[in-house]
């Protein structure tokens, strides 16, 4: 039986910082970004399945799990006072529509980290 699991190509925010596979070992990416609430940040995943079948997409916001899967690639957030602090954590995850994964719920991730600081 052969297994396979989607490929992950690079993903990025609008902030010109970008995760690749081929440059990273981990799955977090440490930005050494400075934000303000009121900052808007969109993210592009790009990836393919192996088989051509579709992708989910998801962000998670401060280990928020409620977060919902998409079939959209893109997303954005509006950095808000409740954010601020040293590592403010934005994960991307994907996950392909075979019942197995190959990170046990998804199969592949990455985390950007921001620090997010009031406005002067």
């Amino acid at each position: 039986m052969k297994i396979i699991f989607r490929e992950s190509k690079a993903r990025g925010d609008s902030l010109g910082h970008i995760w690749t596979p081929s440059t990273a070992s981990f799955h977090f990416l440490d930005t050494e970004q400075i934000l303000p609430p009121d900052d808007l940040i969109d993210y592009v995943i790009t990836a393919s399945d192996p088989l051509g079948q579709a992708l989910q997409f998801r962000m998670i916001v401060e280990y928020d799990r409620r977060a919902e899967w998409q079939t959209a690639n893109t997303f954005s957030l509006k950095i808000l006072e409740q954010h601020i602090t040293k590592q403010f954590s934005v994960r991307l995850e994907i996950k392909s529509s075979r019942p197995h994964y190959a990170l046990n719920t998804f199969d592949d991730k990455v985390e950007f980290f921001y620090t997010v600081l009031p406005r002067k």
